[in-house]
C-alpha cells in the first residue's frame, strides 16, 4: 500500500540576504520546504503600501530542490 502525503505550502526557513540593490546581480539563496517546479520569486520595493517596482528573479534549475534553491534579480 502506498500513501502520499499532500505537500504544504513553501515555508522559508532561511535566506541569504535580506535585502539588495535595485541594479540587482546578488544570489539570493533560500532554504526551507515544499518548493515546488514553478515557484516564483518576485523583488519589490513598496513605499506607503503601494508598489513602487517589481521584478521576477531568475531561478537557477541547476540548484532547484523542494528544500533549498538560487536565484537571481538581473537588472
Amino acid at each position: 500500500m502506498f500513501v502520499a502525503q499532500p505537500v504544504g505550502a513553501p515555508e522559508i526557513s532561511k535566506k541569504s540576504i535580506s535585502s539588495s540593490s535595485a541594479k540587482g546581480g546578488e544570489e539570493l539563496f533560500i532554504i526551507g520546504k515544499n518548493f515546488m517546479k514553478g515557484t516564483v520569486v518576485v523583488f519589490e520595493e513598496v513605499k506607503n503600501e503601494h508598489v513602487i517596482w517589481s521584478s521576477e528573479a531568475d531561478i537557477d534549475l541547476d540548484f532547484f530542490q523542494s528544500v533549498r534553491f538560487l536565484c537571481c534579480l538581473f537588472e
